[in-house]
């Protein structure tokens, strides 16, 4: 994998892609979607943050929850139950998390359906990577859609 500046998000709003590992299989009911199996592997989940704080509250949310019991978004259940590695994010464009969603669906597979997504109406916001070249051929996709100003940041909890 490229290795990418190391940077700190600041306080704008902005779009941010999750990198999560899941060491052994698992199963979920997060939200209202139901019961599903996520097999052990990497998933991307992308996200915006639109509130106070911007992008760098969002992530140190994201960050922290592995310290603490509250769950409010989909992705909560899926930190808890694995391992955050970093994130990639950006404050262009503003909240572009449904666009990024169908970019990165087409190197893996966007599922459970409504993942991530219940404020919108797109496929879900959850892409399980089937390799890491295919990772890596996703984000070079997105650093060029956001004319290069697509960050990294190491979230490891």
């Amino acid at each position: 994998m490229k290795a990418y500046p190391h940077e700190q998000p600041g306080c704008e709003p902005g779009t941010y892609l999750l990198d999560i590992q899941l060491r052994r299989p698992i199963i979920l009911s997060p939200g209202r979607l139901g019961t599903f199996e996520f097999e052990a592997g990497q998933y991307l989940y992308i996200g915006s943050a639109r509130g106070a704080g911007g992008v760098r509250a969002r992530l140190r949310r994201h960050q922290a929850l592995a310290k603490t019991n509250v769950r409010h978004w989909h992705v909560d259940d899926l930190l808890a139950a694995g391992d955050l590695r970093g994130s990639w994010w950006t404050n262009a464009n503003g909240a572009n998390e449904c666009a990024w969603a169908e970019l990165l669906g087409g190197y893996g597979a966007r599922e459970p359906v409504g993942f991530g997504s219940s404020d919108c109406r797109c496929a879900g916001h959850l892409v399980f990577m089937s390799s890491g070249h295919a990772l890596e051929a996703a984000v070079h996709q997105l650093r060029n859609q956001t004319d290069g100003d697509l960050h990294y940041s190491v979230l490891q909890t």
